[in-house]
């Protein structure tokens, strides 16, 4: 509601509340190195897979991700998850391909940050 400047509480409102949050948390609890890392439309895209697997649990495989990636998504995807385990985001689970996020608080941005790029109102009305 802090975002709303007309009363109304509107796409665009929802839109500026779900970037102020993903920065907010963004800036107070995730590293500025895994931020850094997540820039690229690729790792954004991977990112937005990782967040629709399953955001209440704290491990995926990367079957899973690979699913209905684009080949230049694909052929980035075991770099990523290297990358991510490099900066303590990830580390590997109990079988093979399992990943797991070290903290759930890293794994709610996640799923914060691959919103901010799907909430961005339509200019259609």
């Amino acid at each position: 509601f802090w975002c709303d400047d007309d009363g109304v509480i509107d796409d665009m409102d929802v839109h500026s509340a779900v970037v102020a949050a993903a920065e907010e948390l963004g800036r107070k609890y995730v590293d500025p190195q895994v931020l850094a890392a997540c820039r690229s439309k690729d790792y954004r895209s991977i990112l937005a897979k990782i967040a629709d697997i399953n955001p209440l649990h704290d491990r995926f495989s990367k079957k899973d991700v690979a699913r209905g990636l684009s080949a230049s998504e694909s052929g980035k995807l075991s770099n990523f998850l290297q990358r991510m385990k490099e900066l303590g985001v990830l580390r590997s689970g109990e079988t093979t391909g399992e990943y797991v996020f070290t903290t759930l608080l890293v794994r709610t941005a996640i799923w914060l940050f691959s919103q901010t790029d799907r909430s961005q109102p339509s200019d259609a009305t």
